[in-house]
């Protein structure tokens, strides 16, 4: 599918370049391949893309996850907004269940170092149904292990035991960023997220329209 046949002026997008995720809107839509886009942040920094740079657009639907590839063709500012011009050079295809999107999303978590341990407090940055990211105070190292509760909705609190895959300090900060992923997660509790994540996806569309 072409992307101007899926995508909708103002919608939602998430740009991906090289191992970092950002969303941004769909401002104008030019032609059958060529679009622009508000030039995506991250930490509230302007995200810089390569001339020629290829990157990955996702699109997200009540019936699927939509994905293509992009080339900018040119950066620019019109009336005073940071616009980025791309050339989609792949049609948008629906991407197999198997990926796991992440929603970005703040919630308060304590986390467990050890059984009756005293908790920790942390928030998420995201969250998705195969592992999380938050920020806290500890620095941990890759591999470790710890348990995590979440209060996700109201009257259930959900407790994950995840492993460490990477931790980096904030700049000066005495704050880290941990991604980890689910430990040993039942069907039950992973169909449990999952309808969690899609609820929370349908509302932030509604609040972003």
């Amino acid at each position: 599918m072409r992307f101007s046949e899926l995508a909708c002026l103002g919608e939602a997008v998430e740009i991906r370049i090289g191992r970092i995720s950002a969303k941004t809107t769909i401002q104008d839509i030019l032609d059958g391949e060529r679009f622009v886009i508000l030039q995506p942040t991250h930490r509230l920094a302007l995200l810089s893309v390569g001339d020629d740079e290829y990157v990955r657009i996702f699109l997200i639907r009540d019936n699927g996850i939509f994905r293509l590839d992009a080339v900018l063709e040119a950066r620019y500012r019109e009336n005073g907004v940071a616009l980025c011009r791309f050339r989609a050079v792949s049609e948008a295809e629906r991407i197999q269940r198997r990926y796991s999107y992440r929603l970005h999303i703040v919630l308060d978590a304590k986390l467990y170092l050890q059984k009756g341990a005293k908790p920790l407090n942390a928030k998420t940055i995201n969250i998705s149904e195969n592992g999380l990211c938050l920020v806290s105070s500890i620095k941990f190292e890759p591999l470790d292990k710890f348990t995590i509760k979440l209060n996700l909705e109201e009257g259930y609190d959900a407790v994950f035991d995840v492993q460490v895959i990477r931790c980096e300090r904030i700049n000066e900060d005495t704050l880290y960023t941990t991604g980890a992923r689910f430990l040993n997660i039942s069907t039950r509790e992973q169909a449990r997220l999952s309808r969690f994540i899609m609820k929370q996806q349908i509302l932030q569309r509604k609040l972003s329209k």
